[in-house]
């Protein structure tokens, strides 16, 4: 058939998030306290990059346990964790997602980690090109990577909790729209041709920011012939490891980490890891191959 096209679907955390999964930074954050609390009630010792923590001997330790089971929102967390451990900060970056969490029951580690990056940068462009000292940003990185290491291992433990089925899945009718042709005044606004002169899609490319595989398993489940780019890789794929950092290379300061010259400060810059995989070639593919429809 004439006028073949090719539709791109952009699939960002909002689709697991409709699954009812709890991977949001804010679920992930809570559990890394609570893995964190639980932990140093076994050992005497501390070893989080990101802040102390320390306990006196409880006799329940079960109790508090399920106390912490019990608290589904970090506020009233916070407020039960610090009654009953010792806690400071270590990490200012750290500090900071937790206190924007707190203010706005949302937080974005990719920016504000740019954010104290630049600042940081700032800071050390006082002091001429051979003098300057990288020590702040190299510890902001391991902050950073150690955050990204225990996402990783969050989203696994989510991932084998909370299982779906394609039957009872609310995306099943979105998935049945996302393969099928538009509706006649929407095919007009996109093709300039009434629906009778298309067909359906000649294929349905899902561009997903997702790590987990809650995609895959619905994308397939009915459509076979859907192809899935995972752009920011995939858990427990050493040849799609995940990508996690700060991804507008258009910022205004972006331009001032290149002239800097030093690696250190672009280490967690997400577009730096794109080529070591084909899925940016493969996206870039699929705009080239024909006329595309874009879904967000």
């Amino acid at each position: 058939m004439d006028n073949e096209y090719n539709r791109i679907v952009i699939v960002g955390n909002g689709y697991d998030l409709a699954l009812n999964i709890p991977t949001s930074y804010n679920d992930f954050l809570m559990w890394h306290l609570k893995e964190a609390a639980i932990s140093s009630m076994n050992r005497p010792y501390n070893d989080d990059p990101l802040f102390k923590i320390k306990h006196t001997p409880y006799n329940n330790k079960d109790q508090i346990k399920s106390n912490f089971e019990s608290c589904k929102e970090i506020g009233s967390f916070l407020n039960y964790f610090k009654r009953n451990f010792k806690f400071e900060y270590t990490s200012a970056f750290f500090e900071q997602l937790i206190d924007q969490v707190l203010d706005t029951n949302w937080v974005d580690i990719e920016n504000i980690y740019f954010n104290f990056l630049i600042r940081n940068l700032k800071s050390i462009q006082k002091s001429e090109p051979l003098n300057r000292n990288y020590e702040a940003i190299e510890e902001l990185n391991t902050q950073l990577d150690f955050l990204k290491n225990q996402l990783e291992k969050y989203l696994i433990d989510v991932q084998t909790k909370y299982k779906i089925s394609s039957l009872e899945s609310p995306m099943g009718s979105l998935h049945d729209e996302l393969n099928e042709k538009l509706t006649r005044d929407q095919a007009y606004i996109m093709h300039k041709l009434h629906d009778t002169e298309i067909g359906n899609p000649n294929k349905i490319v899902f561009l997903n920011f997702n790590y987990t595989n809650y995609l895959k398993q619905l994308a397939f489940s009915r459509w076979p012939g859907n192809i899935i780019i995972n752009i920011h890789g995939e858990l427990n794929n050493p040849k799609n490891p995940i990508i996690f950092g700060y991804g507008d290379d258009t910022h205004p300061m972006y331009e001032s980490l290149e002239n800097e010259h030093n690696d250190v400060v672009l280490k967690q810059i997400k577009s730096f890891y794109y080529p070591k995989t084909h899925n940016y070639h493969s996206i870039l593919g699929t705009i080239s191959d024909k006329p595309y429809e874009l879904f967000i």
